[in-house]
């Protein structure tokens, strides 16, 4: 749900798109260049760096605009196949287009920014409630560990393990498969169990370790650790995702903190018992 890194391709790519649209908006400019004056010919231009901010974002609606006013220049202004400009008064025309194509990248690209981050929120609003939903219903540790890693590889496309603390050591309690713990991951588990921070891949601490591990606290305290590891090859959490699976942590905490109360009511019922029934037969 994190907003995607563009790679070199496809940053070439929307530049060719950009040069494409720019080349549609100079024939429909040329065939109006009988009936309308130049600086009203650049409001096709105007149009073109709307389109590549809806459609491509900020630095591909500047780029657009950019290459718009050197062809608006090159093909519409005396000298034409010429960049010098006669009328100085076209300077102040290609700087306010460009001022003004610059602005309008802007608020388009703010304006889609708060959609999308509207529309995570509501996404991750939807995930944390589904999650709480199906803890309702698990009756063990493991099956709760189990259902938390099924929302975690569905909301941010993660690997995930837990480790709970059985004693004096930390041990797995469950993990996706394919999730090799090593010496290098365990000693990070512990690092963040003892000091209640996260540990591990792409923070300051024990970087070396290929999962990043999380706290699993809750108010009297740390219950255990989660780590997780993107499942594309060299993936990153992002720091959106970040934030829900830090609440996805903080849900599993409480979750397992109330099904170790729940399992030590069950286990002092039993020993009630056995003591009951033992009394009864010594009587």
């Amino acid at each position: 749900m994190a907003r995607k890194r563009l790679n070199s391709r496809e940053i070439r790519n929307q530049c060719i798109y950009s040069i494409w649209l720019v080349l549609v908006l100079t024939i429909i400019a040329y065939f109006a260049k009988p009936y309308l004056s130049p600086t009203n010919l650049v409001m096709f231009y105007l149009i073109g760096v709307v389109v590549a901010a809806v459609t491509w974002g900020l630095w591909p609606a500047i780029f657009t605009a950019t290459v718009s006013v050197l062809t608006f220049d090159l093909l519409f202004v005396p000298p034409y196949f010429s960049f010098r400009i006669g009328d100085t008064e076209y300077l102040i025309t290609f700087a306010a287009f460009l001022f003004v194509g610059i602005v309008i990248s802007l608020l388009v690209v703010r304006s889609k920014d708060n959609a999308s981050a509207a529309q995570r929120r509501e996404e991750y609003t939807s995930a944390l409630y589904a999650l709480s939903v199906d803890l309702a219903s698990a009756n063990d540790i493991r099956t709760a560990l189990k259902i938390v890693s099924g929302h975690v590889k569905r909301s941010c496309n993660c690997l995930s393990a837990y480790l709970l603390p059985y004693g004096s050591y930390l041990g797995v309690a469950y993990s996706d498969g394919g999730l090799d713990l090593d010496e290098k991951e365990m000693t990070a588990a512990s690092w963040t169990y003892a000091n209640g921070a996260p540990s591990g891949r792409d923070t300051n601490t024990l970087s070396t370790a290929s999962l990043r591990f999380y706290p699993l606290r809750t108010p009297s305290g740390i219950v255990g650790v989660m780590g997780i590891k993107p499942q594309e090859q060299g993936g990153e959490v992002q720091a959106e995702e970040e934030q829900l699976i830090e609440a996805f942590a903080s849900q599993t905490a409480l979750a397992v903190e109330r099904l170790e109360f729940w399992n030590q009511l069950c286990r002092s019922g039993e020993l009630r018992q056995i003591g009951a029934i033992k009394k009864d037969h010594s009587i």
